[in-house]
C-alpha cells in the first residue's frame, strides 16, 4: 500500500470506531425482541427472605423480564433478600442487599396527586403505597377479567385502555370497518368496565386512551392525510356512550415512530398541538400529556417542547413522565436522556393534574426504575 492509501485506511478505521460508540445502546425494538424472545427464572413455590436459589425452584420461561440464562450460575446457591412468590420472574432484585422493598420506597413530597402504573395482578404490591392515583394499563383479556379485590381507599383511579385488539391496533380513525368496529366495542367496553371499578375507589375515574392515527408505510402529504384522520376520529368518537359526570375521558398524544406489534409505525393523528387541542375542544374533553411522545414529536419536526407545553396547557389533566432520545427512544430514565424538565414543568406548574412515570421495563426488579424516577423527579418537588 502506498502511504496515502494507508492514510486514508486509517481516517476509514477512525471513522468506525466513532460510529460504533464506546458503549452499545439497546433501543426499544431490541429491548422487546430480548424479553420476547429470551427466558428467565420463574419460581416454582415461595422462597422467603434469606432461603437459597436451587435449580429445583424455578423453571425457565418467557418472556424474559428478569435474570437471563447467562446470569443465573452467578445467583446460584445464594440467599434472597427478598421474599420470592410461586409464579414471580426471578430477577437481580431478590439478590441484592440494597435492593428497597416496594413498602420501604420514600416517596418525595410532591405538591400534585403524583401516581404509580401498574397492572391489575400487582396492585396489591403497590398498594402499600397509598398513592394518591393508580394507574392501571390494561390488555383486551384485562377488561373482562374479574377484578375482585381491586380497590382502595386513598387512590383515584385512573384506567389505561388496552392498545391492542383481536391483535389490531385499536385505530378509530381506520378505513377498515371491521377494526374500527372492533375498536369501538373495546373502548366501549373499557368506559363500562372503568365505572364499575370506580365504585370501589374515590373521585371520578379517568381514563386515557390512544385513539390510534398510525399507519406502516410514510405518506407524502401528511397535513392532508392528519385532517383527513382526524375528521375520521371525530365522527367514530361520537358513537361512543358515556356520562362526563361518570367518567372523564382522556385522549393521549401519541409519538411520530411508535413500535407496535414487532415493527416501526409512522404516526400522523393525535400527535400534533394543533390535533390535540381541536379534537379535546369538539368534545369538550382534557387530556393526557405524555412529555415523552411530545418529545420525540418535536425531535422529528424542530420545534419546542415547552411550546407545546404552553398550548396544551389548558387542556392537561393527567401526565406520564419519562425522558426521550432522538425521535424514537421513548421510556427513558428522567435525566438520562434530552428534555428540559425544569421549563415544562415550569409551564404546567398551575396545572390542576395527576401525573405518573412510564420508565421502560422500570417495574421489573421489584420496581426499581419506578422508584428511580420518582426519586430522580424529587427537584421538581415544588412544580410536580
Amino acid at each position: 500500500m502506498e502511504p496515502d492509501e494507508w492514510r486514508e485506511m486509517v481516517r476509514q478505521i477512525r471513522i468506525l470506531e466513532t460510529s460504533m460508540g464506546k458503549c452499545k445502546t439497546a433501543n426499544q425494538a431490541e429491548l422487546l425482541a430480548r424479553q420476547s424472545f429470551c427466558l428467565s427464572p420463574y419460581a416454582k413455590r415461595d422462597l422467603k427472605q434469606g432461603e437459597v436459589l436451587t435449580e429445583n425452584d424455578f423453571i425457565w420461561r418467557a418472556p424474559g423480564k428478569g435474570l437471563y440464562q447467562h446470569e443465573i450460575s452467578k445467583y446460584m446457591d445464594k440467599p434472597a433478600v427478598l421474599e420470592i412468590k410461586s409464579g414471580d420472574c426471578i430477577s437481580k432484585s431478590h439478590f441484592h442487599t440494597n435492593t428497597l422493598g416496594i413498602a420501604e420506597w420514600s416517596i418525595p413530597n410532591y405538591s400534585k396527586m403524583w401516581g404509580v402504573k401498574c397492572r391489575f395482578h400487582d396492585f396489591l404490591d403497590y398498594s402499600v403505597l397509598s398513592a394518591p392515583v393508580v394507574e392501571f394499563h390494561c390488555s383486551q383479556k384485562d377488561i373482562y377479567d374479574s377484578t375482585t379485590g381491586i380497590c382502595s381507599a386513598t387512590s383515584q383511579l385512573v384506567v389505561h385502555a388496552p392498545e391492542i385488539v383481536d391483535m389490531m391496533l385499536v385505530d378509530i380513525c381506520s378505513q377498515d370497518e371491521r377494526q374500527k368496529t372492533r375498536s369501538l366495542n373495546i373502548l366501549q367496553d373499557t368506559i363500562t368496565k372503568t365505572i364499575e371499578l370506580s365504585r370501589q375507589f374515590p373521585g371520578k375515574p379517568k381514563l386515557v386512551v390512544h385513539f390510534g392515527g398510525m399507519q406502516l408505510d410514510p405518506v407524502r402529504d401528511e397535513e392532508t392525510v392528519r385532517k383527513d384522520l382526524l375528521r375520521r376520529a371525530v365522527s367514530s368518537f361520537e358513537a361512543l356512550k358515556y356520562d362526563p359526570d361518570e367518567i372523564e375521558i382522556l385522549p393521549e398524544n401519541l409519538p411520530p415512530k411508535p413500535w407496535y406489534l414487532g415493527g416501526e409505525w409512522n404516526q400522523y393523528g393525535f400527535m400534533t398541538a394543533d390535533d390535540m387541542i381541536q379534537f379535546c375542544q369538539h368534545f369538550d374533553l382534557n387530556m393526557t400529556f405524555d412529555i415523552c411522545h411530545a418529545q420525540l414529536y418535536c425531535k422529528s419536526c424542530d420545534e419546542d417542547l415547552v411550546d407545546y407545553a404552553r398550548r396544551v396547557r389548558p387542556f392537561v389533566s393527567h401526565l406520564h413522565i419519562s425522558d426521550a432520545t432522538g425521535i424514537g427512544g421513548e421510556g427513558v430514565q428522567i435525566h438520562d436522556g434530552e428534555i428540559d424538565f425544569e421549563g415544562v414543568f415550569t409551564e404546567l406548574k398551575d396545572c390542576r393534574c395527576s401525573w405518573v412515570t412510564e420508565i421502560w421495563a422500570g417495574h421489573t426488579d421489584n420496581g426499581q426504575g419506578v422508584y428511580k424516577s420518582m426519586l430522580e423527579l424529587q427537584k421538581y418537588q415544588q412544580l410536580l
